[in-house]
């Protein structure tokens, strides 16, 4: 499953990037924590490698996301908070 960086979620105020919006020191840091509790969880086995796996950061709420993509009709399949992520990651790591 290829996973893609993290983007800023369109028609919710624009990408950082496109606002001139830099992220702080912690939002990198847990932006990071984020992709790792992913590669650690099998993504493929759970979702399939026809998906794709996106970051994307919702400006509205203030939360970033996961979303597994159809990488054939680009339909969103489920979208995920990234604390549900991060409590995944922390049940398999405990057993």
């Amino acid at each position: 499953m290829e996973i893609a960086a993290i983007a800023g979620v369109r028609g919710a105020g624009g990408a950082p990037e496109e606002t001139g919006q830099r992220l702080n020191r912690e939002q990198v840091a847990r932006q990071r924590e984020l992709i790792q509790a992913v590669r650690g969880l099998d993504l493929e086995t759970m979702f399939g490698a026809a998906k794709e796996l996106t970051f994307v950061f919702d400006r509205a709420t203030r939360r970033a996301l996961v979303r597994i993509v159809d990488r054939e009709t680009k339909e969103v399949v489920l979208q995920i908070p990234a604390e549900e992520v991060l409590r995944m990651a922390a049940a398999r790591k405990n057993g």
